[in-house]
């Protein structure tokens, strides 16, 4: 436990870790959600949203990310960007609006208890811009 404390500070900082520990390990038991998805259905399907840009994140595309970054440190963006990630990201123009972030690596807070096949990719996190959420973007990207 005091390993996934560490890991998550190192991620998120001090105020959402604080925050998360408050609501969590302190008033109560945090819960996961586990499902399956198929992205195998996603393969060789049309994108079906003219004027938006679905492609991998680049380290070059990290200054133009700042709308992310109130969520998530430009440190775990810029990991992700690194091997064993899949990091996703939609455009439109030149404002980022949203991104998918899928991992060979399984995270702390379920390592032993989940455990990936080869072939299998653990979800690690996906986020929309508000003003452009509800119209089935990160749908898009697989």
């Amino acid at each position: 436990m005091i390993r996934e404390i560490w890991l998550y500070f190192l991620n998120n900082g001090l105020w959402r870790s604080l925050g998360k520990g408050l609501a969590v390990y302190l008033i109560g038991r945090q819960r996961w959600y586990l499902t399956r998805e198929d992205l195998t259905a996603y393969v060789g399907r049309p994108v079906e949203a003219p004027g938006y840009e679905f492609r991998p994140a680049r380290l070059e595309d990290l200054p133009r990310m700042r709308p992310f970054m109130e969520r998530m440190p430009v440190t775990v963006l810029r990991r992700w960007c690194e091997p064993g990630y899949f990091f996703f990201v939609t455009w439109r123009g030149d404002a980022v609006i949203s991104y998918r972030c899928l991992s060979t690596y399984v995270h702390p807070g379920v390592d032993g208890f989940v455990r990936l096949a080869p072939h299998q990719l653990f979800m690690v996190d996906e986020y929309t811009v508000p003003a452009y959420r509800r119209r089935g973007l990160t749908r898009q990207k697989a």
